[in-house]
């Protein structure tokens, strides 16, 4: 990327700047748009430092799409994380989830009355005609 950022015309890399900030946020190549914008910054910086008015719009730019991404990802981290932890338990892998005191949910309402008239604590039909079947 180095070699390739030395042919950008100094007049370019502040507008270059800002529309890699666009691109921070929407693209999903985010590594390759990361190293161009670091590129800029390496080949550039004394030129940045030097005109900072110049550049205080397009690098506050940079830094807000990045933080917001950061922000993104870490958000889509931790869910995954929990998510994971949470199939483990399920799963009966324990490690760390199980540490974590994290208990799977009952599947449903529903679920839970079907299971207690089988086993015949209710009075309902389903739990006397089971009684019948036995007894024939």
């Amino acid at each position: 990327m180095g070699v390739v950022a030395r042919t950008v015309p100094r007049l370019h890399v502040a507008r270059l700047l800002g529309v890699l900030a666009a691109r921070v946020s929407e693209s999903v190549h985010l590594q390759f748009v990361l190293e161009w914008v670091r590129a800029l910054c390496v080949e550039f910086g004394t030129i940045v430092r030097q005109h900072a008015a110049l550049f205080a719009a397009p690098l506050t730019a940079v830094h807000r799409a990045i933080t917001m991404r950061a922000d993104q990802l870490s958000a889509t981290a931790n869910a995954n994380r929990n998510t994971t932890a949470y199939l483990r338990v399920l799963l009966g892998l324990g490690g760390k989830a199980a540490s974590a005191g994290i208990e799977p949910e009952p599947m449903s309402a529903d679920a839970g009355s079907a299971d207690e008239g089988a086993s015949g604590s209710g009075d309902s039909e389903g739990a006397d005609s089971g009684v019948e079947m036995d007894e024939s």
